[in-house]
């Protein structure tokens, strides 16, 4: 059997890790002292346990955002295996690099803010960013606008993989490109 002061703290305990605040808490904890026998006190917080443990999983897994790097490879992935006669490549341009790195590349033709990816056959670039978090770069927004103004390329803006695949179905829609080639 559980004594209230034990039980109390550890109802309060399971309770606040399931994100309810104190005030909250007091009023549970007491209802649940005055409502549940002795006897039954190790199966209510056995049971508040696992809410618990469910909560706090669920908030881990809902603060999990891939990186841009993952959205990017799995979105490559499913493209390459949708449309297999077209070639898409990777835009080496950003990054953290050694200054004397980033010089070489500059010397080499690397231009700040041009997209992630390029589909040379539909003359479509993808920047790549992440579901949430992800923002433009002046240099990109600057690129976007001289590719799609000034070279009359197509240009989208992918927040992570799935919206990417949508993006990337909507531009064959709407633009009637033929999307397998061999």
């Amino acid at each position: 059997m559980i004594t209230d002061k034990i039980f109390k703290k550890e109802l309060d305990s399971a309770l606040k890790r399931q994100g309810i605040l104190k005030k909250e808490r007091d009023k549970l904890v007491s209802e649940q002292v005055r409502k549940t026998p002795l006897y039954d006190r190790d199966e209510v917080l056995d049971n508040e346990e696992i809410k618990a443990s469910l909560y706090l999983t669920e908030k881990r897994k809902a603060k999990h955002i891939p990186s841009e790097f993952k959205e990017q490879c799995d979105f490559v992935e499913w493209f390459k295996s949708e449309y297999p006669g077209v070639v898409i490549m990777s835009i080496r341009n950003g990054g953290h690099r050694l200054a004397s790195e980033r010089q070489a590349q500059l010397l080499e033709g690397l231009h700040p803010g041009a997209a992630d990816l390029y589909i040379p056959q539909w003359h479509l670039w993808i920047e790549f960013k992440r579901i949430k978090g992800g923002v433009l770069s002046k240099e990109q927004d600057i690129f976007a606008n001289y590719v799609m103004n000034e070279c009359g390329d197509w240009w989208i803006l992918a927040e992570g993989c799935e919206n990417g695949k949508e993006q990337v179905i909507d531009f064959i829609e709407l633009s009637n490109k033929q999307a397998i080639i061999y």
